[in-house]
Order: structure tokens, then sequence, then C-alpha cells
């Protein structure tokens, strides 16, 4: 049976790519790969929800979406006042 990849394994494989958009912060490369994760999971969500699965403020990962949006990893969309966030497929 194969053990399941961990949140870690995941942003030690992406350090690469993920080093060059957080380059002082391991918590923010961790973060980015949790987000990353859980919107492959559900394909879209609200910025909110997104925020709420995760259990931090917003506020917090606006910056993180930001960087991921500037270097293609993910894209945003509104529906009234929410933004919405997605993976996407380069």
């Amino acid at each position: 049976m194969k053990e399941a990849v961990t949140i870690e394994r995941l942003a030690v494989d992406m350090e690469v790519e993920l080093t060059a958009l957080f380059r002082n912060s391991s918590d923010q490369r961790k973060l980015a790969v949790k987000i990353m994760t859980v919107l492959q999971e559900h394909v879209e969500m609200k910025q909110n929800d997104l925020a709420k699965q995760l259990e931090i403020e917003p506020y917090a990962i606006s910056r993180i979406i930001t960087r991921l949006e500037d270097s293609k990893y993910v894209a945003h969309s509104h529906d009234g006042a929410d933004k919405i966030i997605e993976v996407t497929n380069p």
C-alpha cells in the first residue's frame, strides 16, 4: 500500500518553483501547496471558503494567491463581490 503524499513532501518537490515566488518563507511555500491541493480537489472555490477550509483569515492568503496567479498556477474570476479561485492547466 502506498503512503499518502504529504503537503511537506509536495513542498519539497516544488521547492525550486516555489522558492522563486516565496524566497524567504517556507511557511508561505507550504501554504501555497495547501491552497493548490485544496483547489485541485474542489476545482474552484470562493477565496473566503478556501480560507475557512485552511483555517486562516482571507487576507492571509490574498498575497499568496496573487503570486500564484502571477505565475499562472491559479486564476480568479468574480461572482459578484466574491473572488473565485481555481487551479490553471498550463
